[in-house]
């Protein structure tokens, strides 16, 4: 009996040891299988990273150029209100359109973490203005919107009258 309880004990030992071998075998791939992951993810995030800065600074200066744009249009209607003898709305009008200018000139010089740095500083110190003018911005872009859409439900309708009258024979 005791050479029975020694072989059973000796072929557990056995067993034991190429169990541990196993899971040390299993430890490395998993940790080897981590390191690709890991890489893999930091590169794709570096990718991802450089698709939107140039991403971002494609947006900037487009932004940046459309804010000249309304500018030079809200300048051109400060001279209108000048030629109609109201100087101090085309005062306040240039006004306007300088500070504009300004902000143009700072979105062009300022690189992402940049912006949002000061967006956020901005929001720390003041957020009754932050968030007023995010409502506004709001306002104004709801309107914007409606004003397209009704614009361009005009035009549908313009052009199926048209469609229409040229099925009937109404229009020669």
């Amino acid at each position: 009996m005791k050479n029975e309880f020694s072989q059973d004990s000796q072929s557990q030992t056995a067993s034991t040891f190429h169990s541990n071998e196993n899971t040390g075998d299993l430890k490395q791939s998993l940790r080897e299988a981590g390191e690709k992951i890991k890489s893999k993810s930091k590169e794709a995030a570096s990718q991802f990273k450089e698709q939107g800065g140039k991403y971002f600074d494609q947006n900037k200066t487009r932004t940046a150029d459309c804010m000249g744009r309304f500018s030079d249009t809200l300048r051109s209607t400060a001279d209108r209100f000048e030629a109609e003898e109201d100087p101090n709305i085309a005062h306040y009008t240039r006004m306007v359109a300088g500070k504009l200018d300004d902000a143009a000139s700072y979105v062009r010089q300022r690189d992402f973490s940049g912006l949002r740095q000061d967006t956020e500083d901005l929001a720390r110190h003041h957020p009754v203005l932050f968030f007023g003018g995010l409502f506004a911005l709001g306002l104004a872009t709801a309107r914007f919107l409606k004003a397209s859409g009704e614009r361009m439900d005009e035009s549908s309708e313009e052009q199926m009258l048209e469609e229409t009258e040229v099925m009937t024979g109404a229009v020669e």
